[in-house]
């Protein structure tokens, strides 16, 4: 097992087993940092992927906004308990941004559980991703977002 996939193991057998299925078992070798296809993917697909960007060294994938309701309630749970998690993975970068560096290199790396806690933040607001900007710029309240979950409220 390698290190990447040890947080997929702390989640629950069921949870890991989907995760795992979104994870590849070889390496692609196209070095790709743009684009990702929201149909018929889950958030579960993106945070994988964002792990592969990481491991080639990319620092951000850019993104299209996803279609409307593409983030499902009942996916909100496990993302919840990803929140916590510190594995370095790739940030995400709005396609509605006009701004764009050449490479992303000046950004911070982000984390699975920052990346599990934006895309909550899309759902709440019906928009991912939420920020035309990087999601490593944008503060979130894990702690906000737990109270929010456990209050049993929808968006």
């Amino acid at each position: 097992m390698t290190p990447k996939l040890h947080w997929l193991l702390r989640i629950g057998q069921t949870s890991a087993l989907v995760l795992l299925a979104c994870i590849p078992l070889e390496r692609q070798s196209v070095r790709a940092s743009h684009g990702f296809q929201f149909e018929g993917a889950a958030p579960f697909n993106l945070l994988a992927r964002l792990i592969r960007e990481e491991d080639r060294g990319n620092t951000t994938l850019h993104l299209s906004d996803a279609p409307r309701g593409w983030i499902h309630r009942n996916q909100i749970e496990l993302l919840i308990r990803l929140m916590d998690s510190n594995e370095p993975c790739a940030g995400i970068h709005s396609g509605r941004d006009s701004y764009l560096p050449i490479g992303g290199c000046d950004k911070p790396r982000s984390t699975v559980g920052h990346e599990a806690a934006f895309l909550i933040e899309g759902y709440r607001h019906g928009l991912y991703p939420k920020s035309a900007k990087y999601s490593v710029d944008w503060p979130i309240d894990h702690d906000e977002i737990k109270r929010w979950w456990s209050k049993g409220q929808d968006k």
